[in-house]
């Protein structure tokens, strides 16, 4: 059977991109950027669980807001609790018409709508790759912008794989994905110690006010 639904990635290309999504994007600690440069361009970033998050130019990489909003008790370090109760939050946007579950319709308005740089074929968008400020073009979907590996981490998240993303299977994602974010098995998260995105990367610091 197929399935025409915009957005829809095929089970050969979920499967592919749930083994992707235990890989996160690392550099030595000692070559990374302080999460808090200002950059000189408007920024996306996807959260572990697909909320997107933008910045104007002349502010740090959105990680830090969404950093920020996830930890609740505001003490720098976001635990599993937390990460869930974000999780849950996001799950609630998603799910626009209250009925507990957020079916396909709802997943094709997430990609299309709340992150339009999601195409319909689940493909990040083109980019002049010989400009090496610019986004390779080797990650799909959401992965340049994210701290995992997942070209879609909302429909990643269905375990149903007919668009019925139950809020249990959410927070199970949520689960995995702390555990593979807490490489040391800490229980807890800090914003420095974080993956840059790709895109995070990329960016160009902002310019020196004279």
């Amino acid at each position: 059977m197929t399935l025409h639904a915009p957005g829809f990635l095929a089970p050969a290309v979920l499967a592919s991109t749930l083994v992707l999504a235990s890989a996160t994007f690392a550099a030595p600690a000692g070559s990374r950027r302080p999460q808090t440069l200002p950059l000189e361009e408007a920024h996306l970033f996807i959260s572990p669980m697909g909320q997107p998050f933008r910045s104007a130019s002349g502010q740090p990489y959105p990680v830090v807001q969404w950093f920020k909003a996830a930890d609740a008790n505001h003490d720098g370090k976001l635990d599993k609790a937390e990460f869930k109760a974000d999780a849950q939050s996001f799950y609630d946007v998603l799910d626009r018409n209250r009925d507990g579950l957020v079916n396909d319709s709802e997943i094709v308005y997430y990609e299309t709508v709340l992150v339009p740089e999601l195409d319909a074929s689940g493909h990040a968008a083109e980019y002049d790759t010989s400009d090496k400020t610019k986004l390779a073009g080797d990650l799909q979907g959401a992965a340049p912008y994210a701290l995992i590996n997942d070209a879609e981490p909302v429909r990643s998240a269905d375990d149903s794989f007919i668009g019925r993303l139950t809020l249990k299977a959410f927070l199970a994602r949520a689960d995995h994905n702390f555990d593979v974010l807490d490489e040391r098995g800490q229980g807890f998260l800090v914003l420095e110690d974080l993956p840059r995105t790709q895109a995070q990367e990329a960016a160009q610091p902002a310019k020196r006010a004279k």
